[in-house]
């Protein structure tokens, strides 16, 4: 009667559901008990740049086109406009929201073309257009002008992202896009820090626009220029040591990373397939809620265990008792009166006693699972 696996089949499943419900009134969604278990152990985080550490709400803040390409201002905008119309990229949002702002016509693009951490292209008005990373326009155009070249510097010199437009492959202009970190972001990587895990930050910006974004958040590595494929690389590479890795990041680019990591946290402003790929999602943009998150994580661990020493050390005091342990100590003199309602003059454990017995190993287990509840990350 005394036996009791309800409390060892309760241990771990009663703390994961209070910890997972803890966590969603603090913005995130856990989406099973493996995640909410992994997450204990993360020592590295690897956060993507744009839409994570920064706002992702990227704003143009200037435009150099190649005197040689015979265009206006508003007629490169148009075309570039025309072909990010079809992305979803933070970079592609600012150059159409900039188009709008300025009431510039968009045109029909067809085959648009999205490369993921390169760019977009497609056929605009008869025209070829591409709207690549600057660093990712080598084996797609013939010509770069000094002046492109000139303005590409300035631009990531002051910490900005360049996108180079070409036409028909010659590179017409250099747009520069500007976005900002996170207010809570150096908080939320310091306090991730005091948890014992390193910071690192991917990226497939250029080197001082990466160097600069890390500066101001307090990232520990920094990897820039890297794809999509280079993003899920690095995180293998990091698991493959020996580290237990949480991504975190928005976009479609971060999905293979997100999926290869031991926790994968999507932002929420975050894309669908961001999303779906991640362990966890984040109910709003706070960079705050990752820390708490991971400690909601370790607490949640933290009390399995508990549940668990309880569970087996309740069971091996009581069943050696029910199976007639203390029987040889009252072999000579009936147990004394205080202890008749538990156990019978000869030592025998009362039936009504062990049932009570085993109902309080499952409530008391129970209980401890619910302090999480109240706990504060």
């Amino acid at each position: 009667v005394i036996a009791c696996p309800c409390a060892l089949g309760l241990a771990t499943p009663t703390a994961v559901v209070a910890g997972i419900g803890r966590a969603s009134e603090f913005g995130a969604l856990i989406k099973n008990a493996e995640s909410a278990e992994r997450l204990a152990s993360v020592d590295t985080a690897v956060l993507d740049k744009t839409g994570t550490i920064t706002y992702g709400q990227m704003q143009v803040s200037g435009i150099h086109i190649a005197e040689s390409s015979g265009l206006t201002q508003q007629q490169v905008i148009s075309l570039a406009a025309s072909v990010e119309s079809g992305s979803e990229h933070p970079i592609g949002k600012a150059i159409t929201d900039f188009a709008m702002d300025y009431q510039t016509s968009f045109s029909t693009c067809d085959e648009f073309k999205n490369e993921p951490g390169v760019g977009v292209s497609g056929v605009v008005d008869g025209k070829r257009v591409e709207v690549h990373r600057a660093d990712a326009t080598d084996t797609s155009v013939r010509l770069m002008p000094e002046s492109i070249e000139s303005a590409i510097d300035e631009i990531q010199r002051g910490s900005q992202s360049a996108v180079v437009v070409a036409v028909d492959a010659d590179v017409v202009a250099a747009i520069a896009v500007a976005d900002r970190v996170r207010d809570e972001a150096p908080r939320s990587v310091e306090a991730l820090k005091a948890l014992g895990i390193e910071t690192h930050m991917l990226t497939g910006d250029n080197p001082d626009v990466a160097k600069a974004v890390a500066r101001a958040s307090g990232v520990d590595v920094v990897w820039a220029g890297v794809s999509p494929t280079g993003k899920s690389y690095r995180v293998r590479k990091l698991r493959e040591s020996g580290r237990s890795v949480a991504m975190v990041g928005d976009g479609i680019n971060d999905g293979p990373a997100l999926a290869e990591a031991d926790v994968g946290i999507a932002m929420g402003a975050g894309t669908d397939v961001a999303i779906e790929a991640a362990d966890v999602a984040l109910l709003t943009n706070d960079l705050g809620t990752l820390p708490k998150v991971v400690r909601i994580g370790r607490a949640t661990l933290r009390v399995v265990r508990q549940n668990l020493a309880w569970a087996f050390a309740y069971n091996m005091l009581l069943v050696p008792i029910a199976a007639g342990a203390l029987i040889p100590f009252f072999s000579e003199s009936p147990a004394p009166s205080i202890l008749r309602p538990l156990i019978s003059a000869n030592g025998a454990l009362n039936p009504i006693a062990a049932a009570a017995a085993m109902a309080l190993s499952s409530v008391s287990v129970s209980l401890n699972s619910l302090r999480l509840r109240r706990y504060r990350p």
